[in-house]
């Protein structure tokens, strides 16, 4: 019963990741979810295709930046995510070459993972950076820490920041954003 709604949850989450009419922190917050769901390597390549297909590049460049974080994890109960997601990686690199080469101005994950095998201990650090092309700050951060002791997992921490307004506050205040090349290239990325 309970692997059923797993699935069902995971079939949820492709549905919103793959509509392009769900606003875009919405879409990568289900691949998010996906990605962290442990899937399988069909629903990694169903990830891959919905990629292939869509040219939002934030979306693009979130959901590569943690397929290639999850390739390199070093924990025994992610490894079949990580092979998945490697295999994952080598497509996608191969289609679109460029994602290695976006700045910060895009949506990125970061993880950093390390685990004991002779104790059975572990860590996972993760810091998600959700970008929007309307503004030059990160419109979402997310940060979460998950311990691992002998095949329990705990996340004691996630610590989510919301920067919603914070352009509009200091445009009030007289900064000029649409003088900076940053701005003008998120400018552009809008429009196409």
């Amino acid at each position: 019963m309970e692997c059923a709604l797993f699935l069902q949850g995971q079939g949820f989450l492709i549905q919103i990741f793959a509509d392009r009419s769900r606003p875009l922190p919405v879409r990568i917050i289900a691949c998010k979810g996906l990605l962290e769901s442990n899937p399988t390597l069909p629903l990694v390549m169903s990830i891959v295709n919905v990629l292939l297909r869509d040219n939002n590049m934030q979306l693009r460049s979130f959901a590569y930046c943690h397929m290639k974080t999850m390739a390199n994890i070093g924990l025994p109960h992610l490894f079949g995510v990580s092979s998945a997601c490697n295999v994952a990686i080598k497509l996608l690199s191969s289609k679109l070459n460029t994602l290695d080469k976006l700045s910060l101005r895009y949506s990125k994950i970061f993880q950093f993972s390390k685990f004991n095998n002779q104790y059975r201990v572990g860590m996972l650090g993760k810091l998600s950076w959700i970008s929007s092309p309307q503004t030059v700050f990160p419109t979402d951060i997310i940060s979460s820490l998950e311990l691992f002791v002998g095949g329990a997992r705990f996340q004691p921490v996630e610590v989510a920041l919301r920067m919603q307004g914070l352009s509009e506050l200091l445009w009030k205040q007289g900064q000029q954003f649409d003088q900076y090349d940053t701005h003008q290239k998120t400018k552009e990325t809008e429009r196409e």
